[in-house]
């Protein structure tokens, strides 16, 4: 074989190892990023539930949503969207959120995963307790609507029940959060913007802003 052709294929040979480790790598780096990611967020929630009693917190086996948070109130579903680059998202519709390096960037990237929380049908809400009879020196055939805590209308014991909401959390940041309001207007999110039945806020702004964003 001539020495040439040794050389050729032994050129090749490296650059095909070299691919393979250059793809490993990406890859490696990528599970790192995500890997911190999630310990991040894992440390600001666990840093919400110890300041505030009766907060739970359970990691999701579903593949909707990723955390559940239950408030004295409100019950969260938490859906982790990773942007390491923080670029900007635009929302066209509510399963195809852009993503864009600048305002005149035309590649089609879209954010992955993000019809299935959109979809995601919550369980039954849940009760936070019902009213009960308050203790009263007065005799049990004597008592009132007022007495028992009812309104004079109010017969029956009304079940309290903790609101679900479905929560997008951008991570680390988003350059700028646009929502299509038509074809041709947009509009900026914030955090009590209504994005098809959800809410939509960056990591950084959760770090903030948490006791105002999670109640």
């Amino acid at each position: 074989m001539p020495q040439y052709v040794k050389i050729i294929i032994l050129i090749a040979m490296l650059g095909i190892v070299g691919v393979f480790f250059l793809f490993f790598l990406l890859i490696t780096i990528k599970k790192h990023k995500i890997r911190n990611m999630y310990l991040a967020i894992d440390q600001l929630l666990n840093q919400i539930v110890k300041e505030n009693e009766n907060f739970e917190l359970a990691k999701s086996t579903e593949p909707e949503y990723d955390y559940k948070l239950k408030t004295n109130n409100n019950v969260y579903y938490l859906k982790v969207i990773p942007n390491f680059d923080s670029e900007e998202i635009t929302i066209n519709n509510s399963v195809k959120w852009q993503l864009r390096k600048s305002f005149n960037d035309e590649t089609m990237r879209f954010v992955p995963d993000v019809e299935g929380f959109i979809r995601y049908e919550f369980p039954e809400d849940e009760i936070i307790e019902s009213k009960k009879k308050k203790a009263t020196n007065v005799n049990e055939k004597e008592m009132t609507f007022s007495d028992l805590g009812l309104d004079l209308n109010e017969k029956k014991d009304k079940k309290q029940y903790k609101k679900n909401i479905k929560m997008y959390i951008v991570y680390p940041n988003a350059r700028s959060l646009l929502m299509y309001i038509n074809e041709c207007e947009m509009k900026f999110v914030n955090p009590t913007t209504d994005v098809y039945g959800t809410n939509v806020i960056t990591f950084q702004e959760l770090v903030k802003n948490r006791d105002s964003l999670i109640k």
